[in-house]
This record gives structure tokens, C-alpha cells and sequence, in this order.
């Protein structure tokens, strides 16, 4: 399996989550969707998607270490 699927599939499954699934701003929901369509027409789009996908991990586990505090 080329690991190039591997990380489309995983950022569009955390893009899809965080826009349906948070409760964070409208804005920033449109922010993740532009960011995630761009990179599929940016030549260098696979390092955005990279990017994208370590942010959103990195947000999730943010969330989970804030639920988990309280």
C-alpha cells in the first residue's frame, strides 16, 4: 500500500470528523475544508495534507487531555 494513501485516507477521515463531528467555529471548519480541497490542487499538496493531519492529531489529543482533565 503506497503511504501516500495511507495519508490521504487518514486526513480526510480527521477532516471529515473535525467538520461533523466538533464543535469548534464555523470559520475554522471552512478553514480545514479549504486547506484539505487545496491540497489537491497544489502541487505540493501532499506535505499540506501531512501538515493538516498532524494538526487535526494534535487537536484531537488536545480535546481528549482537556475532557479528560475536568
Amino acid at each position: 500500500m503506497p503511504y501516500s494513501l495511507i495519508v490521504l485516507v487518514v486526513t480526510i477521515a480527521l477532516a471529515g470528523v473535525y467538520v461533523f463531528g466538533t464543535d469548534a467555529s464555523l470559520w475554522s471548519k471552512a478553514l480545514v475544508t479549504g486547506l484539505l480541497f487545496l491540497s489537491f490542487l497544489w502541487r505540493y499538496g501532499f506535505f499540506l495534507r501531512v501538515a493538516l493531519g498532524i494538526l487535526l492529531c494534535l487537536y484531537f489529543t488536545y480535546l481528549k487531555a482537556r475532557s479528560s482533565r475536568s
